[in-house]
């Protein structure tokens, strides 16, 4: 599949083909992530749980009431909060070997990719701002 010839429709020989349907489960979410943490399972499989990194929101918070019924200032020492940061665990993902290369792979590729964007668009910015200096109207 790699040779030029199998990407030419007017190839003699001919190709078999598979489509692959991409669909998304009731619990499908796009989780945002900061870091990971894994292993080897016992199962020789590769296990990388992800997280998401921010400040522990509190577990209590005690507002006054004022006369009319509003929402007042917050009691700031009533408060109770967790100390540091908080890694909040979404999900576990459990690959094969070849399932972990494939997928780093593909975070190379798009890794690539993004270098490629961000390069394109230092060098629009860098032509806009060449022309501003060149004609400051």
């Amino acid at each position: 599949m790699g040779d030029s010839e199998s990407n030419n429709p007017e190839s003699s020989s001919a190709q078999e083909t598979i489509a692959f349907y991409y669909l998304k489960t009731p619990d499908y979410r796009i989780v945002h992530v900061d870091g990971a943490i894994g292993g080897v399972t016992p199962q020789g499989n590769i296990q990388v749980s992800v997280y998401a990194e921010h400040a522990a929101i509190p577990q209590k918070a005690v507002f006054h009431v004022t006369e009319d019924g509003a929402l007042g200032d917050e009691i700031v020492d009533q408060r109770v909060a967790r100390d540091g940061l908080i890694r909040e665990m979404s999900v576990s993902l459990v690959m094969t070997e070849t399932a972990t290369r494939e997928f780093i792979e593909f975070l190379n590729r798009k890794l690539e990719d993004l270098s490629n964007i961000k390069r394109v668009a230092a060098e629009a910015r860098d032509a806009v701002q060449s022309k501003r200096v060149q004609d400051p109207r």
